[in-house]
């Protein structure tokens, strides 16, 4: 808890309350317009991002936020059709990219993503956000997720790594809030921090909110928490596909 204000302190933005539940079925206000939501989901492709499909392919079924989202796959091996065909959106993309390290993979989805790139070629023009994990990466409370994404007051939803960091791991973003000439200017050979800086307006203008829950993972800079409403985990790898009840009764209670 004091870890978290001290977050609010240093960077700025707030937190929003909203939902409590892991539900698996959750209805969308009438009254509030669907958001035209894409998944962009970056991956080199390996075993154990394979393994979380199952998990994936139960939560595009059962969330209304991936339920109304559209899926573009980055990555550097083409997904076999049956590994596709577990997903359950509405249309997937894939986009393939020359294969490049851990930190240089990172911040080419990135720019790729959101600067002149996919810009020009309008891989976002189409959404109001664009949420951006990897498929390790699990939403726990797609409630709060999309509550916040209807503010209008919020352009951004971040989670800090540290007193100067933001996680490249997950972020979501108001696409019209993205500058692409910044993301393309931007020169850091780390990750984390070269996402700080290509979204430097959107910190600057205190247009965005911290991840409910969300707890830094020491210098790995993966998103956890038992409240968080997205966890990098890999250990929940082997409750899929029903990774909430699995969760919720056996390995994670504290989190309800």
């Amino acid at each position: 808890r004091r870890l978290a204000f001290l977050h609010f302190r240093l960077h700025g933005g707030h937190y929003l309350q909203g939902s409590k539940g892991n539900k698996t079925s959750q209805a969308t206000p009438e009254t509030e317009p669907e958001l035209r939501l894409a998944l962009f989901m970056t991956t080199h492709w390996s075993a154990l991002h394979q393994g979380f499909l199952p998990c994936w392919g139960f939560a595009s079924k059962h969330l209304n936020l991936l339920r109304q989202s559209d899926l573009v796959i980055y990555t550097s091996k083409r997904p076999k059709e049956e590994q596709l065909a577990q997903l359950h959106f509405r249309n997937i993309t894939v986009r393939e990219h020359k294969a490049a390290g851990y930190q240089a993979g990172a911040i080419q989805a990135l720019v790729d993503g959101f600067g002149s790139k996919g810009f020009e070629e309008k891989w976002f023009e189409q959404y109001d956000w664009v949420i951006r994990l990897n498929p390790d990466v699990l939403i726990m409370d797609a409630e709060w997720l999309q509550a916040t994404m209807q503010n209008d007051s919020v352009d951004a939803i971040f989670q800090a790594c540290d007193k100067m960091r933001i996680h490249t791991d997950f972020f979501a973003v108001r696409v019209r809030a993205v500058n692409h000439t910044l993301v393309d200017v931007t020169r850091n050979g780390n990750a984390e921090m070269h996402a700080t800086l290509s979204f430097g307006n959107i910190k600057k203008s205190g247009r965005f909110v911290w991840v409910r829950g969300g707890e830094p993972a020491g210098s790995s800079c993966k998103i956890m928490g038992n409240r968080s409403a997205a966890v990098h985990n890999h250990s929940l790898v082997k409750f899929c596909p029903d990774y909430f009840r699995e969760r919720s009764e056996q390995y994670w209670a504290p989190w309800k």
